[in-house]
């Protein structure tokens, strides 16, 4: 089976969002870092360190990513989104 990774694209805050429905200010998500890599050894175990609600969001796509190569997809955190890169690694 081929390995992959994934990469922290873009973390986001939809402030516009946040102010309408929570009235407070948000940072953008703490648990990951732009340009950070996960590599993926096996595709259904769950790298150390991953948000495990982004996993769940994400791994949908990793069929995709397997025979595509690489894949966008973000986790479904309205206020703070989260982007990352799904790729398949030769």
């Amino acid at each position: 089976m081929k390995k992959g990774k994934i990469t922290v694209l873009k973390r986001m805050v939809n402030q516009d969002l946040i102010d309408q429905y929570q009235h407070e200010t948000v940072a953008p998500c703490d648990i990951f870092r732009d340009r950070q890599v996960f590599p993926i050894e096996t595709w259904d175990v769950m790298p150390d360190g991953f948000c495990e609600w982004a996993w769940d969001d994400i791994k949908k796509k990793f069929e995709l990513a397997k025979h595509l190569g690489v894949v966008v997809a973000c986790c479904t955190d309205g206020f703070r989104p989260v982007v990352f890169e799904i790729e398949r690694v030769e």
